[in-house]
């Protein structure tokens, strides 16, 4: 029995119908939210390391496009729209956050990027389960 059983349960009660918002969009879809999430936490991280916004906008691109790859490797398969639509998401994500975050106070900024850390946690746990339950042996069809 999984760790998790109350709320696989809890989620197949949810899903109980064919629930399509899990799955590839062509151009976004409930996937696209972690990657737009990702680059507000990439832009964190990159300030805490208090390297300049060019190169850790490059930096990101190259993961993003990296973990693309990686969705290849593993049979993720999505339109190519999609795939472009993922780094770009991320990448304004960073782009928006670099600049709230270096605008707003310390204290806030860290209120602020413990929120999103918890979002981006909270909803790529929810995807994962809800592709467990749905029975698929890929993350995305």
């Amino acid at each position: 029995m999984s760790k998790y059983k109350n709320l696989e349960k809890l989620l197949a009660r949810i899903n109980r119908h064919k629930n399509p918002t899990w799955f590839e969009g062509v151009y976004v879809d409930l996937w696209s939210i972690p990657h737009f999430l990702f680059g507000t936490l990439w832009a964190g991280f990159i300030i805490f390391l208090s390297w300049p916004f060019l190169l850790g906008l490059v930096l990101g691109i190259i993961v993003m496009i990296a973990w693309e790859f990686y969705e290849i490797s593993v049979s993720v398969k999505e339109i190519i729209y999609n795939r472009i639509m993922d780094v770009v998401l991320g990448s304004v994500g960073y782009v928006i956050m670099f600049y709230l975050l270096n605008i707003l106070a310390r204290r806030v900024s860290i209120y602020i990027y413990i929120i999103l850390l918890t979002i981006y946690v909270i909803i790529n746990i929810v995807g994962y389960l809800n592709h467990k339950i749905s029975g698929k042996n890929k993350l995305r069809k």
